[in-house]
C-alpha cells in the first residue's frame, strides 16, 4: 500500500498545500495540546482525549498535507491516520494503530457514552501528543523545510 494505493481507490485526493496551511495546521495542534496540558485540572478525561485527539489528527493531516494529499470527505479520520506510515515511516504503523484505537475511542465519548476515558489513557496520549508534535516537526524540517517558512 502507498498514498497512491489511497489516491486510485479515491480515498485521498490531490492538493497542493502552502507554508499558511501548514502554519495554521500547526497552530491548531498546539493550540489543543496547550489548552489540555491547562485544562487538566478543569476538565473530564473524555473531553481532554478528545481534544488530544485532535491534536494529534492534525499532526497527521500535516503531514498528509506535506505530500499533495487530503482525505476525501468520508472516514477522513480514519484514512488521514491510516497514511501515517506512509509519510513519515512504514515503522511507525504502530503509531497509526495507536490513535485509530483512540479514534474509536473519541467517537464513543463524542457519540455514545460519557466516563469511559480514564486518566491513564488521557496521560498516555498526552505524552505521544506532545512527542508527535516534536517528531512531525523535525521530520517537515528534514524534508519540507519550504513549508515551514513561517516560524
Amino acid at each position: 500500500m502507498s498514498l497512491k494505493s489511497f489516491f486510485n481507490e479515491k480515498k485521498l485526493k490531490a492538493q497542493k498545500t502552502s507554508a499558511s496551511e501548514i502554519r495554521d495546521l500547526f497552530g491548531v495542534a498546539k493550540r489543543d495540546l496547550t489548552d489540555a496540558t491547562k485544562a487538566k485540572a478543569l476538565l473530564s478525561s473524555d473531553c481532554l482525549f478528545s481534544i488530544l485527539y485532535n491534536s494529534s489528527l492534525k499532526l497527521c493531516t500535516i503531514l498528509l498535507r506535506s505530500q499533495g494529499y487530503r482525505a476525501g470527505s468520508l472516514g477522513h479520520h480514519k484514512i488521514t491516520i491510516e497514511c501515517l506510515p506512509f509519510v513519515l515511516d512504514k515503522n511507525k504503523a504502530k503509531y497509526a494503530k495507536y490513535l485509530d484505537t483512540c479514534r474509536v475511542k473519541r467517537n464513543k465519548v463524542e457519540y455514545d457514552k460519557a466516563g469511559i476515558i480514564t486518566d491513564e489513557e488521557v496521560e498516555e496520549l498526552l505524552e505521544f501528543t506532545q512527542s508527535f508534535l516534536n517528531e512531525v516537526e523535525q521530520w517537515m524540517y528534514a524534508n519540507h523545510r519550504e513549508l515551514m517558512d513561517f516560524k
